[in-house]
């Protein structure tokens, strides 16, 4: 299938959902990146799946108030990231490392023992540092570079510039390489 043609599927997607004929559509085909999205702010599965049932009830009560000037998945996204806040200003609590700390993967063959630990490593350094980041910028950086949306998209998403999409990614990466440095130097 070529790429042209998946886009129109996507389109028409969208088209449906604007009409009401199709949600489960829509549903099925984006509830993995709302949940990537909630999952990115709240780093807690129960919370995410919560946001996930806010997100596209939510979308269907006012899918009349979704005008087709953005992408759908973007629409979608937005509702997701600010009831993911909302849902952190509600319960006033702060995501520490040991509440949400989970296994980076099991071990693989024995003759790549010492190349799986190593990646492990890295990945609980990126893990640690991740969950020392503001929510926010979390989220930024997962729609950035797990969603591969936009900075113009994230702007979207978020509400706030694109062009200060940029520097939050800039320096939340600046963040991360610092963190991930003093985690492996013993921190």
């Amino acid at each position: 299938m070529s790429l042209e043609q998946t886009d129109l599927q996507h389109n028409n997607a969208d088209n449906l959902f604007l009409s009401g004929d199709s949600f489960e559509a829509v549903y099925q085909r984006y509830r993995e990146g709302v949940y990537f999205t909630a999952y990115r702010v709240c780093q807690n599965e129960a919370d995410a799946q919560e946001i996930v049932s806010e997100t596209f009830l939510k979308a269907y009560e006012h899918q009349d108030q979704f005008a087709g000037r953005s992408a759908i998945k973007t629409w979608l996204y937005r509702i997701a990231y600010h009831a993911s806040l909302d849902l952190l200003k509600k319960k006033q609590r702060e995501v520490t490392w040991e509440d949400k700390y989970e296994l980076v993967s099991e071990t693989s063959a024995m003759d790549n023992l010492v190349d799986s630990m190593a990646k492990e490593q890295q990945l609980r350094f990126l893990r640690q540092a991740m969950l020392q980041l503001h929510p926010e910028d979390r989220a930024i950086l997962g729609l950035r570079f797990d969603r591969e949306l936009s900075y113009e998209e994230i702007a979207e998403v978020t509400g706030i510039p694109p062009n200060t999409v940029g520097t939050r990614i800039f320096r939340a990466k600046k963040v991360l390489l610092q963190l991930m440095k003093a985690g492996g130097e013993g921190k």
